[in-house]
C-alpha cells in the first residue's frame, strides 16, 4: 500500500470513528434480548422527567442502564438529548418504551444511536408519541464505558397539559359526596384544643384565662360566683377550649349538668356569646339573645369540634421535592380554574412558575379518608386550594380564604 492510500485509510477510520460508524467502534453491548425492556437488569430510575430539567446520572459498572418517566395526557412532540456538562464524550444510546395496562414495558418503539453527524450522544428530535405513560432509558454503547452524562426532555407545544375539563363550583358542601365541611378548619386540625380544666381544687390557682372565661359563662346562667358555678357541674369541673372555625379564634366552657352537655362559644377576648350548648347542640347567639332560631356558622353538634381531624398530611411539595405524575397534574388543573395560568400556559410551566403561584412555595397534599385528595397553600395571605376526587384530576372542591366550594365538571 502506497504511503499516499495509508494516510486516506487512517484519515476514513478517523472519520468514521468521529460519526459514530457501529461498524469502526465495534457491536453495541448489552443490547435488549428480543427488543424487550426486562433485558434491562435493575435500571437506576429517576423517576419522572419534569420538562426543561437537566439531570446528571453516571455510568458505572453497577449502574449502567438508566430511565426516566412520562406521564403524556394528550399527545405531544417530545425533545430527548444527552449530553455533558463536562466537555467529555460519551457513546450513549437510547431506548423509547410504553408502559402497558398492567405496569410493564415490552419491545421499545424507537432506538436512537448518534443520530447527529459528527458526535456520539443520542437523542431524538421532537419525536411524537401519543398520550400515555412512556419510559426513556439511556445506556452506553460499550459496557465498560463510564462516567457523568446529562439528560433533558423538553416538549415543544407542551408536556402532559392539564385536562381542558373546567369546572363550575358554588359555595357550600350539600350534598357532595367527597366533603363534610363548608371550610377546612375539620379538614386541618381537631377545631378544639383544651386549654385546661377549671375545678374547686385549682381554682385558687387557675390561669387568670379560665378564671375570666368561667366567669362569664357563670354570671350569664345566674351565678353569683365561679365557685357557686362549679357546685352545680357535674364532677364540679368546666373544660375551657380553644376553638378554631372559619380561620376565627374564638373560646368554648364546657360542661355537664345531669349528664346533659351545656356551655358557650366566644369571640376570642369578648363577653357576649356566639352561640350556645344546650344538650350536645349547638343554638345561634345575637345582641344576649340565644335560640336555635339564630343562625351561626358552627355544626349543629358539638362533637363535630371534637373529632379527629378529617385529612391526614401525605406529603408537601417544594423545590427539593417536586411533585411527579398526578400530583403534578393536580396542581396544574387547579391552578388553571384559579386562573393563575391558561390552559396553554400551564402545559409548559416549570416548576418553579407553579411554585411562584404559592406564598410559601409549597403545595401539601392531604388524604381526606379514601375519597379525596386537599391540595393546601397559600395566595396572597389567603388560604387557597382544592379538594379532587382520589386518583384523578376531577376538582370536587376549591377553597377561598378558608371556605370551601363544591365543584362538577361542566363538560
Amino acid at each position: 500500500m502506497s504511503k499516499f492510500m495509508k494516510i486516506a485509510t487512517l484519515l476514513m477510520t478517523a472519520l468514521a470513528v468521529a460519526c459514530g460508524d457501529a461498524s469502526v467502534k465495534g457491536a453495541e453491548t448489552d443490547v435488549p434480548e428480543d427488543g424487550k425492556f426486562d433485558r434491562f437488569f435493575a435500571p437506576t430510575e429517576h423517576g419522572d422527567a419534569e420538562p426543561g430539567v437537566t439531570y446528571v446520572a453516571t455510568f458505572s459498572p453497577d449502574t449502567r442502564f438508566h430511565a426516566w418517566d412520562l406521564d403524556l395526557g394528550s399527545d405531544a412532540s417530545v425533545t430527548l438529548s444527552t449530553g455533558s456538562e463536562t466537555g467529555e464524550e460519551l457513546d450513549t444510546v437510547m431506548y423509547v418504551y410504553r408502559r402497558n395496562d398492567d405496569g410493564t414495558f415490552g419491545r421499545y418503539l424507537h432506538r436512537a444511536d448518534d443520530p447527529n453527524p459528527g458526535d456520539l450522544w443520542a437523542g431524538f428530535d421532537a419525536l411524537a408519541l401519543e398520550a400515555g405513560s412512556y419510559r426513556f432509558l439511556v445506556k452506553a454503547y460499550s459496557s465498560d464505558t463510564e462516567g457523568d452524562f446529562t439528560f433533558t426532555l423538553t416538549c415543544p407545544d407542551g408536556c402532559g397539559a392539564a385536562p381542558a375539563t373546567t369546572f363550575e363550583c358554588r359555595f357550600g358542601v350539600d350534598g357532595s359526596p367527597f366533603l363534610q365541611y363548608d371550610v377546612t378548619d375539620p379538614y386541618r386540625d381537631t377545631p378544639a384544643q383544651l386549654l385546661g380544666e377549671l375545678t374547686a381544687d385549682n381554682i385558687a390557682d387557675a390561669d387568670s384565662e379560665l378564671i375570666r372565661i368561667s366567669g362569664q359563662a357563670a354570671r350569664r346562667d345566674g351565678w353569683a360566683t365561679i365557685e357557686e358555678y362549679l357546685d352545680n357541674v357535674d364532677e364540679g369541673t368546666l373544660e375551657i377550649y380553644e376553638l378554631s372555625w372559619f380561620s376565627t379564634a374564638y373560646e368554648w366552657v364546657r360542661g355537664f349538668s345531669g349528664g346533659n352537655e351545656f356551655g358557650y362559644i366566644y369571640d376570642y377576648g369578648f363577653d357576649g356569646p356566639v352561640a350556645e350548648v344546650s344538650d350536645g347542640d349547638i343554638a345561634g347567639c345575637r345582641d344576649d339573645e340565644c335560640s336555635f332560631r339564630i343562625e351561626h356558622s358552627f355544626p349543629n353538634a358539638s362533637s363535630d369540634l371534637l373529632g379527629e381531624p378529617l385529612a391526614t398530611l401525605e406529603d408537601t411539595y417544594d423545590a427539593s421535592n417536586p411533585p411527579t405524575g398526578l400530583e403534578l397534574e393536580q396542581i396544574r388543573v387547579l391552578l388553571v380554574h384559579e386562573t393563575y395560568f391558561s390552559q396553554e400556559e400551564v402545559a409548559s410551566a416549570s416548576l418553579e412558575d407553579l411554585f411562584d403561584a404559592s406564598d410559601d412555595n409549597d403545595f401539601a397534599f392531604y388524604a381526606v379518608g379514601e375519597a379525596a385528595t386537599w391540595i393546601q397553600f397559600y395566595g396572597g395571605d389567603n388560604e387557597v386550594g382544592g379538594f379532587f376526587e382520589a386518583g384523578t384530576t376531577n376538582l370536587v372542591g376549591v377553597v377561598g380564604d378558608g371556605e370551601i366550594s363544591a365543584c362538577m365538571p361542566t363538560n
